[in-house]
């Protein structure tokens, strides 16, 4: 296990450092300084913002979804999330909407494309979380027949 460990860490460590070769031979120190405080504000973003705020809106979710079935907060939960993560990856090409420095790049109305995705992922949850509802109404229906039907045996037995 320690020989798999030290393995992986050496594969992973041969890419970090040509990045960090490409980096610091390639770029002048000016881009390096703002890409370093892109990543701080990423990472001040990602664990002061994001994460408390993902966090609250499971709990919300899981407390508002405590007397129905588990699979119907689950589904509510994942779908929230993959909005989120779609948002955060879209909020760049919203923010630099209009013409391209790449005339390679499409140009596109991003947040209006955003908003019928997030549209799609809603509609998709609630479908997903109705269905999961009926199933576990369902499978309640049916143990709650089953215990009845044990109960009355027994009475007939007893």
């Amino acid at each position: 296990m320690k020989l798999t460990r030290a393995a992986l860490i050496c594969l992973g460590l041969v890419p970090l450092g040509i990045g960090l070769y490409g980096l610091w031979n390639y770029y002048p120190t000016e881009m390096l300084v703002s890409i370093g405080k892109w990543l701080a504000i990423g990472i001040v973003l990602h664990d002061g913002v994001l994460v408390p705020l993902t966090l609250v809106t499971g709990a919300l979710i899981w407390r508002a979804t405590r007397g129905l079935p588990a699979a119907v907060g689950r589904i509510i939960v994942g779908g929230m999330a993959v909005a989120g993560v779609l948002i955060l990856l879209a909020a760049p090409a919203i923010k630099r909407e209009g013409v391209p420095a790449n005339p390679t790049v499409l140009t596109q109305h991003y947040g209006y494309n955003l908003a019928w995705v997030l549209v799609a992922i809603g509609v998709t949850s609630a479908i997903l979380a109705a269905l999961a509802w009926l199933r576990g109404r369902r499978v309640a229906t049916r143990r709650d027949a089953q215990n009845s039907s044990n109960v009355a045996r027994q009475q007939l037995e007893g």
